[in-house]
């Protein structure tokens, strides 16, 4: 659903109009496996998200999975370089 961005943004503005919008990023894939998320995948995520903050549209990220650093290493490491590479 991560690809699915996009559509899911306009959803919510159809939806909740003049509401604001915060964006989930987890860490966790939640859907069809159990498993960390893939770095490509969160970084896609991060990116459009962006994008829609600096057009005003989301108001912010929220990253969820505190607990899940230490199950998904890896993947918390690739959110962590991401957001150092935007600094």
């Amino acid at each position: 659903q991560i690809l699915q961005y996009d559509e899911f943004i306009e959803l919510t503005q159809q939806k909740f109009p003049g509401k604001p919008i915060i964006s989930g990023i987890f860490l966790h894939e939640y859907g069809v496996t159990d498993s960390g998320n893939s770095p490509e995948l969160l970084a896609y995520q991060l990116d459009r998200a962006r994008e829609y903050i600096s057009r005003g549209i989301v108001e912010g990220v929220i990253l969820l999975g505190d607990r899940e650093i230490k199950k998904w290493p890896a993947v918390a490491q690739s959110v962590r370089q991401y957001l150092q590479k935007q600094a």
